[in-house]
Order: C-alpha cells, then structure tokens, then sequence
C-alpha cells in the first residue's frame, strides 16, 4: 500500500509542477503581448482612428463572438468534466485496485482530443494573426 501511496504523490508533484509551468508561460505570453501592443501605437490620431473605425464593425462583430464564446466555453466544460472523469478513474485504478483502465484510457483519450482541438479554436477564432 506505501508504494501506491508514494506513486499518487509522485503523479501529484508531477501534475502541480506542469501546472506551474503551463501558467508561468502564459503569464509571460500576456506580458509579451502587451509590451508590443502598448509600443506599436505612435500618434494620437491613430488611436483615434481606431475607436472609430472598430465602433462602426462592433455591432457585426457581437453576435459572432457571442457565439464563439459561448462554443468555447462549452468545450471547455466537456473538457473540464474528462479531465475529471480521467483523474477519478486513474485514482480507482492507483488507490483502490478497481478494473477501470479501459474507461480511463477512452476519458485520457477524448481529454487529449478535446484539449488540442479547444486549443486551435482558441487560436483561430480568438488571436488574429
């Protein structure tokens, strides 16, 4: 019983520690981000040029974004309810010796999927190149 208990901890420092590095690499994506948003406006008058010119395709634009908000979110939970499927059943298998590594491996799978799949319409939809 030790080892499995010393494997769920291993597997815990391990899952915290790409937490932490997925989150450090987004902050510094934003940071970057903003420093080259903030150093490509020159003049006044084109700040003011902007606000104008996007107030007039703002109202096109809502209902689209709604949409795809309202998508990605919904991706977002499903991928959220696998992720937790996927660790719960992990868990059985480590703690409590339960024959569940089938239905772990079809939620690590469809996890994978939905994580990669959210992550290119996130990018597509969301930072125009």
């Amino acid at each position: 019983m030790g080892f499995k208990i010393n494997a769920v901890k291993t597997l815990m420092l391990e899952l915290a520690f790409l937490i932490w590095i997925v989150l450090l690499s987004t902050t510094t994506f934003a940071q970057t981000k903003v420093q080259t948003a903030s150093s490509s406006i020159e003049s006044q008058s084109e700040v003011i040029s902007a606000f104008t010119a996007s107030e007039i395709n703002q109202k096109e634009q809502d209902s689209e974004t709604k949409f795809r908000r309202q998508f990605i979110f919904a991706m977002g939970v499903i991928l959220l309810i696998f992720i937790f499927s996927t660790a719960y059943f992990g868990l059985s298998m480590a703690l409590f010796d339960k024959q569940v590594f089938v239905p772990h491996m079809i939620c690590a799978g469809v996890t994978v999927f939905l994580a990669l799949a959210h992550a290119v319409v996130a990018i597509v939809w969301f930072f125009p190149f």
